[in-house]
């Protein structure tokens, strides 16, 4: 039933986690979601969908609350990005 809705809405799963806890959990790979990782020291040396390498980025223009931005990284091409979540 929940994979159903999944599709309706076009979410897909995914864990977003840190370079240390995402160890923990390649070790108990039983998850089948996609891995969104936040390392801001090094790239992470596994199949990712998304990296986080930053918490503190600006991007002109951008007036919200919060001094800075987080800056990720999609692990493919333009056009996979454009493709994933479809």
């Amino acid at each position: 039933r929940l994979i159903r809705r999944q599709r309706q809405m076009c979410i897909r799963d995914r864990i977003y986690t840190t370079g240390k806890s995402m160890r923990v959990i390649l070790e108990n790979d039983t998850l089948g979601c996609d891995l969104w990782i936040r390392d801001i020291l090094k790239k992470p040396d596994c199949d990712f969908v998304f990296w986080q390498y930053s918490s503190r980025g600006r991007l002109k223009g951008f007036d919200g609350r919060e001094q800075y931005i987080d800056l990720n990284v999609f692990h493919g091409s333009a056009e996979e990005f454009s493709e994933y979540g479809r």
